[in-house]
């Protein structure tokens, strides 16, 4: 259980398929959802401003030994920040995300930041005000070792 709430997982070893997510799909999510966390930390420390983002994280694993070889993300923002401050919240995002760096210890990360420019002009809501702006949505696959 997480925060009162059960997800269940597929665990099993057949390979027909479910439509619940195997471990490393969680991961995937999880992975994902640091990232947007991370970012809500890193605009408050940057005084940087974006309207969304969404993340799509992909996990690959190797068959023997089994373990996870690669996490590959991107990061899409919709920000009017100059191209400059898009690259300081993405150096922050590895440098201080602990699981990020974690996991990193383990296996290839990688990834991208997309910046998008925003549709229409909206006014910065003040620093105190304690408000994130609200995240579009996170994919998370896994894909098994092919090769």
């Amino acid at each position: 259980m997480i925060g009162g709430e059960s997800i269940d997982v597929n665990s099993g070893w057949a390979s027909e398929s479910t439509e619940l997510p195997v471990p490393a799909d969680l991961l995937a999510a999880t992975f994902s959802d640091f990232l947007l966390k991370n970012l809500e930390w890193v605009e408050a420390i940057l005084d940087s401003y974006y309207d969304g983002a969404q993340v799509e994280a992909t996990v690959r694993r190797h068959g023997a030994p089994p373990r996870l070889s690669e996490i590959a993300y991107e990061v899409f923002l919709t920000t009017d920040e100059s191209e400059r401050r898009v690259d300081l919240v993405y150096t922050n995002l590895r440098k201080y995300g602990a699981v990020f760096n974690t996991l990193a210890a383990s296996c290839d990360v990688h990834g991208r930041i997309v910046a998008e420019p925003r549709r229409r002009r909206a006014p910065k809501p003040p620093s105190t005000s304690g408000t994130y702006p609200a995240f579009a949505s996170l994919a998370a696959t896994s894909e098994p070792y092919v090769g």
